[in-house]
């Protein structure tokens, strides 16, 4: 609990969730998901983000107007986890169109080497891709409130949106397991990497 009470107990000027993130990845080195593309260093912190995600879902107060123990900044600074399940989910809704060299190699079975330019782009651009839909939904929400509409509206972060996905990809998965011949050619290629050893260390 100390690095959470010590990140808490900052001014709340500060972006305290942040400032949570950073001191996890000083104290679990090995929570640095980063890459290099293009000659740019890429970061994507997965396992970071998500220990404060499920921290600040587990503790959520029972009232909503009442400020979070533990997480009192909110997750709205955090992006979506970029693994495996989320890409395959947003591809699969058409979300995200792959092209079609990147098709054709998901289809041909190949492994996705980590931090390879392939795999930094399907985890960047399915952050991206949140976003964008987050700032849709808000967007939405807006212009419900300005035409006068009662319909209660809620925070909406990338956080939400991720775990919604992780769900849907995992009851979508199972479905095409049961009806389908031909499975998207994501899936196949998620299959494989629960099976890579360079990969387990992306899997929740």
């Amino acid at each position: 609990m100390g690095l959470l009470q010590e990140a808490a107990s900052q001014p709340s000027g500060q972006n305290r969730t942040l400032r949570l993130l950073n001191d996890i990845l000083d104290y679990f080195p090995s929570f640095r998901d980063e890459s290099i593309y293009k000659g740019r260093n890429v970061v994507f912190w997965k396992r970071a983000q998500i220990l404060i995600a499920e921290i600040w879902a587990a503790f959520y107060p029972l009232d909503s107007s009442e400020k979070h123990p533990l997480v009192p900044d909110s997750v709205d600074c955090l992006t979506m986890f970029a693994d495996y399940r989320v890409p395959q989910m947003l591809q699969h809704l058409g979300t995200t169109i792959y092209s079609d060299n990147v098709i054709e190699t998901l289809k041909g079975g190949k492994y996705l080497e980590y931090g390879s330019d392939m795999e930094c782009s399907i985890r960047a651009s399915s952050i991206v891709a949140v976003q964008q839909l987050r700032e849709k939904m808000v967007w939405k929400q807006e212009q419900l409130h300005h035409t006068g509409s009662t319909e209660q509206t809620f925070p909406i972060n990338s956080v939400l949106i991720d775990f919604l996905l992780w769900d849907l990809a995992k009851l979508v998965e199972s479905e095409l397991a049961l009806h389908t011949t031909e499975p998207n050619p994501l899936y196949v290629a998620i299959s494989k990497f629960e099976k890579q050893p360079i990969l387990t260390d992306y899997q929740r």
